[in-house]
């Protein structure tokens, strides 16, 4: 499957925004510095960026003509961020969608009871 189709304009943003987290990691102080793994990381994409010209190749992670997938977008998001000395909040769980409903089985409050030693079932 070939990766899609992404315009140059898009391509030059995203590379530009990798190269701009770069020269400010080298710039930032040491406890907002990229750690080795987010360096290699930014590597990756933009070696995958300037082969393919998509940093992904499944059309179900990202959007059409997308140059990042959604991950990859929250990561470097993530990355400028802790450049920035900005902390990410993290995402609010509702209740209807974070906590299983009452009464599902999937939330035991009370241990189960053990049978006793002798005792079958009847």
């Amino acid at each position: 499957m070939a990766p899609p189709t992404v315009s140059k304009g898009k391509l030059r943003k995203v590379l530009r925004r990798i190269e701009r987290a770069r020269t400010e990691a080298e710039a930032a102080p040491e406890e907002a510095r990229l750690s080795e793994w987010e360096a290699d990381y930014l590597g990756s994409v933009e070696t995958r960026l300037d082969t393919y010209g998509a940093a992904f190749r499944d059309p179900s992670l990202g959007r059409p003509g997308e140059p990042l997938s959604n991950l990859q977008k929250r990561k470097l998001d993530e990355i400028d961020a802790k450049l920035k000395g900005e902390t990410r909040r993290q995402p609010m769980v509702s209740a209807t969608k974070g906590a299983p409903p009452k009464g599902s089985g999937l939330m035991r409050r009370t241990p189960l009871r053990q049978r006793k030693p002798g005792q079958g079932s009847a």
